[in-house]
């Protein structure tokens, strides 16, 4: 696996998928912008899904990540300030 890089490595005690989703977005910030927004967006969703399952939330890939984020926030598992940092990575 790639050698994480001293701004995400905290990741890696709770998902390897995280670390490698965050070390993406940032190996591509400066060359490639598009694909690090993709990655960052791509984060978010893999940690509200993370939260959703470890809170017994059921959800399908059907489900959008609006509508998951919704659930998250109505079981008051996340803050509003979470909420919307979430819509701003989903945005």
């Amino acid at each position: 696996m790639t050698e994480p890089s001293s701004n995400f490595a905290f990741l890696k005690e709770h998902d390897p998928i995280f670390l490698q989703l965050a070390i993406s977005a940032e190996r591509n910030f400066v060359s490639d912008p598009n694909i690090s927004l993709i990655k960052v967006r791509q984060l978010g969703e893999a940690l509200a899904q993370d939260l959703a399952s470890q809170f017994g939330l059921k959800f399908d890939k059907q489900t959008s990540q609006h509508d998951l984020i919704t659930k998250l926030y109505s079981q008051n598992i996340i803050s509003q300030a979470v909420k919307n940092c979430f819509h701003i990575l989903r945005d």
